[in-house]
Parts: structure tokens; sequence; C-alpha cells
């Protein structure tokens, strides 16, 4: 659904922001802390933003599981945290044989206190429930201030498609998350916000 129409820069919009230092920096820029991507499993996520814990959900029944789903669009925080910090993306995800593989592609853009981090995640997971989205993936590129940064870690979104047409309410997006292998199978109930901009799309077959 789209309040306001804007075209996807597929390879422009998402990011995690990371140290001037380079090699030694390891996490996503939040507004006041940058804590570590590299987690052991969904108890250690720690979001951008703060140190709230969230609720895992059960495994999806095999009735309930995505089976040929799709999720794509774009996601902009509506308001820079105090001014300082903002956060975009745009990604694909396409479920593939054995659930909850998926492939597909994200890039984003993340600004935080003076520095700007692009990246570049390959997905390897995609949950699908009612018109709510699961994703997550491996960060293959990570350039922060023009200067390439460690890859390797994961990360994880969530998203919600509330429609299409002009009587239809904004569609909903997180920020990125640090992530385990494949976290997207556990539906972590991250947050999410009205994106300030863009179209998501969830569906399924």
């Amino acid at each position: 659904m789209a309040k306001k129409t804007t075209t996807l820069l597929f390879g422009v919009c998402f990011a995690l922001a990371a140290c001037a230092d380079g090699a030694t920096d390891r996490g996503i820029a939040g507004p006041a802390a940058e804590p570590s991507l590299d987690v052991g499993g969904p108890a250690d996520l720690t979001p951008v933003d703060g140190d709230e814990s969230f609720i895992v959900d059960a495994a999806p029944s095999a009735a309930e599981a995505a089976t040929g789903g799709r999720a794509s669009g774009h996601f902009e925080l509506a308001a820079p945290f105090l001014n300082i910090f903002t956060e975009r993306y745009s990604f694909i995800a396409l479920s593939t044989a054995g659930f909850p593989n998926a492939k597909g592609q994200l890039e984003g853009k993340i600004t935080s206190a003076g520095r700007e981090t692009d990246i570049h995640v390959n997905v390897d997971c995609l949950v699908i429930m009612g018109n709510q989205a699961w994703a997550s993936g491996i960060v293959t590129r990570r350039v922060t201030n023009g200067i390439p940064q460690p890859t390797g870690t994961h990360v994880q979104w969530r998203v919600q498609d509330n429609g299409e047409g002009a009587d239809s309410p904004p569609d909903l997006g997180s920020l990125l998350f640090g992530s385990s292998p494949q976290g997207c199978r556990f539906r972590l109930n991250l947050p999410m916000t009205p994106t300030a901009s863009g179209n998501i799309q969830v569906s399924q077959k």
C-alpha cells in the first residue's frame, strides 16, 4: 500500500552504521549505542534503538507456513530519531524449497551522527503470516562513509502490508535488527512504525 507514492529504488535504501575505525566495528548504529550483530540466537537479539526484549511467537504450523510466499517493498523511518538517526531500505524476498528457506536481497542506508552506511543483504529466510512477513539474511556488503567494513553478520526485519488505495492505512515496517542465521523463523515481535514513503507487498500462493 502506498500512502505516498514513491519509486522503489532497489539499489539505494538500507544500512547498518559503522564506527569510523572500520575493522573493529561490528555493530548496528542506534540512537544511543551500537549493539553487536554477532548473536548466538533469538534470546541475544538486541534492537537498533534500545535494550527491550521481544516475544518469540510459536513456530508456524505447516498450514500457516509460507508456500511460494513473496514480500517486497520500501521502508523509511518517518521521523529521524533526535534528528541524528535515519534508516531506509528496499527489499525483495521469495520463498524457496524447504521452509523457511528464501532468496532475495535488501539494500539500505542508515545515517547516524554524521556516519552514512550502505549495506547489501542476501536473504536466507522468509516467514509469512497473513499480511505480515519476517525476513532475514547475511550482510555481504557494508560501507561506512566510503570505507568498506567487515561483513558476514546477519540482520532481520518485519513488515506489514495494509492494502492498497487511498483509504488504506500506511504500511508498517521495523528497523533492521541483529539476527542469528535464518532468524526470521522465530517471528520476533519486532516493533513496527508506519513507513514515511513506499509500498510494502506481502503475498503467498
